[in-house]
């Protein structure tokens, strides 16, 4: 039973190595600023990932959004841009840059959290949303000017 159980373990966890994590840059900003925001989205499993679905924090304003030649869409809660769902074709192995622009928060903050949603082209999907079990949603510190 204990060797089952020493081997079962480390199998039951692949699923979730399986993903890298999902990161913004810059990390650090400032209150109030225009930023150029880059999400680097790395494949890492077997199978290409084929949406990469931004929850869009409350505090930031989308000023504008590049995505890849596949295109994007911008969900809308009144005037205000409250999500992004840029279609790819990240090929295992393969990683994607996705940059948009958006006004800091005007007070500083310990640390803006993108939440950001990866699909996969065999129905799976990876939450970077925090908190576990779920993996860390990359975050920008908002520091004092």
């Amino acid at each position: 039973m204990y060797r089952f159980t020493a081997l079962a373990l480390p199998l039951a966890l692949l699923p979730g190595m399986a993903q890298a994590h999902v990161t913004v840059s810059p990390g650090e900003s400032t209150p109030g600023k225009a930023e150029t925001y880059t999400f680097n989205v790395p494949t890492e499993g077997k199978s290409p990932t084929t949406a990469v679905e931004l929850d869009v924090p409350p505090e930031m304003t989308i000023i504008s959004v590049r995505g890849p030649e596949s295109g994007y869409t911008l969900t809308k809660s009144a005037d205000r841009i409250v999500g992004i769902t840029w279609r790819v074709n990240i090929p295992p192995g393969g990683g994607q840059q996705l940059v948009l622009v958006a006004r800091n928060p005007t007070e500083p903050s310990f640390g803006v959290q993108w939440k950001v949603h990866q699909r996969f082209a065999d129905g799976t999907s990876a939450d970077w949303v925090d908190p576990p079990p779920a993996r860390p949603a990359p975050r920008t510190r908002i520091l004092p000017k």
